[in-house]
């Protein structure tokens, strides 16, 4: 009877410490989850040729605000994916979201008709 008694509390032991273990794990997310979204996005856009207003208004921005064009056109690869008809509105909607977020803060060289159509992009579901 003892050794029941010792074998059934051994049992619930085990058991405790298998679900204590358990609910103590953390599954950590990837904190460049957005980022790789973001890159694998551009990747498959690399192909997409910007419409020459686009690129324009890129020009122009350049200009008003005394950017190096190249390096304006340059980070204009951000907006191709808004463009690729290969792309889930989801995705494109992503997109925007990172866009917008870079413009509010630190980002500025993306021009005023480019962000027109992410406001667009962003409210029309």
């Amino acid at each position: 009877m003892m050794k029941k008694i010792m074998l059934l509390l051994m049992l619930q032991f085990c058991i405790a410490m298998v679900s204590f273990s358990q609910t103590t794990k953390k599954v950590e997310e990837n904190p460049n989850a957005d980022h790789d979204r973001m890159v694998l996005l551009m990747q498959k856009s690399e192909q997409i040729e910007l419409p020459i207003e686009v690129i324009d208004a890129f020009k122009k921005h350049a200009a008003l605000k005394g950017y190096d064009e190249k390096s304006v056109l340059r980070s204009a690869v951000i907006v191709k994916p808004l463009y690729n008809k290969a792309i889930s509105k989801e995705d494109k909607l992503f997109v925007c979201s990172i866009i917008k977020r870079m413009t509010e803060s630190q980002y500025s060289a993306i021009p005023a008709s480019v962000e027109e159509k992410i406001y667009k992009e962003l409210t029309t579901n």
